[in-house]
């Protein structure tokens, strides 16, 4: 896939190149304007630099038929009414001209009143006319001196207080970690990590992708619903599921306007998993993975999993079985984090943006603790009446038969403490079977 960075000012092109290679997948390939031969004149004639980037953005990226990433900033200084502001590069022939010019436009104006703002706004536009914006600015003060010799522009001017130091005295990493242009680059990178994502689903026609329920495979199945032409969410019903997550995965296809195919499987019948052996998740994932393959085959469909970068962090022996049977995970390839996706999915309006962390009833039971139907549909029933009471974030966790240890939310810890909740929470758990039950004070940890 090839993007093009929509500028020929070789700083701002080498700051901004460096940062997405840092974060977007190998698989993308960033273009510069120097790259054409025949590129067209834009004139920037808006009256902000949100107008003058949305300006070129729109224009080279209808020209060159390509994802086009153009981005325009200012420096206002608020002793001169905002100036330079969106004339900023226009302020003279060089940088060094537009410098002097500043400085003389302050002379006699003390360090205390030389506040100014770094701004920028980048835009991403597609040839089908989508577009996505991402703003950033920085604070500092305008010196009566150039100091450095690194950066660009009005960087050997503008000190930056909490490192004592002009943009042109501090390193590429440091500006970026702290500009305005880094901070934009920051907000942009989830949708060229998206585009990405939407150029993969595009190369297939068929596709059918597991659905939990949870943010990331919701959020693709959305993605694939707007780049394939046909999309299936497929659902292992097994004893490891609540009643909960059923009705999630069901509401969220249909809100996406997806086939949801709910398929049988009996997982207890699997010695590694009612053994609750550590392998459990393996082999769990393994026989779910097996029967999507199977049924999609028939379909002529490619099966897609919900895999975040984030993931990889993690201690998933679940994973190791997805590799193993060759299944995707677009989301993995393309970078995108669980915050990003949720950003994402924010951006997007959709509903299960929030979506607390879910997971399967077998992780509520500690490793070598045998997985009984009875004993999962207790925690499920455990689970759901604290729910009830309004918790968000809960676990019920088995660490020994019939001792449970509830986990609830950081935040809601304090509510459980009072003697009207936890007395009721005691009195029902251990109606439903449990001979002890426990409050875990450190909160539900992922």
């Amino acid at each position: 896939m090839k993007i093009v960075i929509a500028t020929t000012n070789e700083g701002k092109l080498n700051e901004i190149r460096a940062f997405l290679e840092g974060e977007i997948s190998d698989e993308v390939r960033f273009l510069s304007l120097m790259d054409f031969s025949h590129i067209p004149e834009v004139e920037e004639k808006a009256k902000t630099i949100k107008g003058n980037a949305l300006i070129k953005a729109r224009a080279y990226s209808r020209a060159l038929g390509l994802p086009v990433i153009a981005e325009d900033s200012a420096l206002e200084v608020e002793a001169l009414g905002g100036a330079p502001g969106v004339y900023s590069s226009r302020y003279g022939r060089t940088d060094e001209e537009r410098i002097r010019r500043l400085l003389r436009e302050l002379s006699g104006v003390p360090l205390e009143k030389r506040v100014a703002r770094f701004r920028c706004v980048m835009v991403l536009a597609l040839p089908s006319k989508e577009e996505y914006i991402s703003e950033g600015s920085v604070e500092g003060y305008i010196l009566d001196s150039p100091r450095g010799k690194g950066g660009f522009g009005y960087d050997p001017v503008f000190l930056y207080p909490p490192l004592g130091r002009t943009f042109a005295e501090i390193s590429k990493e440091e500006k970026l970690s702290v500009s305005h242009r880094g901070k934009a680059l920051k907000e942009l990178v989830k949708f060229v990590k998206l585009i990405h994502l939407e150029y993969l689903l595009s190369s297939f026609d068929r596709v059918a992708i597991a659905l939990s329920g949870g943010v990331d495979s919701s959020f693709l199945t959305f993605c694939a619903k707007r780049s394939s032409n046909k999309v299936w969410a497929l659902f292992a019903d097994t004893p490891l599921v609540s009643e909960e997550a059923r009705l999630r995965v069901r509401k969220v296809a249909e809100i996406l306007g997806v086939d949801l195919v709910s398929l049988d499987l009996d997982l207890l019948s699997l010695d590694q998993v009612k053994g609750n052996s550590p392998s459990r998740c393996y082999h769990c994932k393994r026989a779910m993975y097996e029967l999507f393959l199977k049924w999609a085959k028939e379909e002529g469909a490619v099966v897609l999993d919900g895999t975040n970068f984030s993931d990889l962090a993690e201690d998933r022996p679940g994973l190791r079985a997805l590799e193993e049977l060759n299944v995707l995970s677009p989301l993995k390839v393309v970078k995108l984090t669980k915050d990003e996706i949720r950003r994402l999915s924010r951006h997007f309006r959709l509903s299960f943006w929030n979506q607390p962390s879910g997971t399967c009833l077998a992780t509520r039971f500690h490793k070598g603790i045998s997985l009984e139907n009875s004993i999962l549909r207790k925690v499920e029933e455990a689970e759901a009446y604290i729910k009830l009471l309004g918790f968000k974030v809960v676990r019920v966790r088995v660490d020994q038969p019939d001792l449970c240890r509830v986990e609830l939310g950081k935040d809601e810890i304090k509510r459980a403490l009072d003697p009207s909740i936890y007395e009721g929470i005691v009195r029902e758990l251990k109606r439903i079977g449990f001979s002890r039950v426990s409050l875990d004070l450190e909160g539900y940890g992922i």
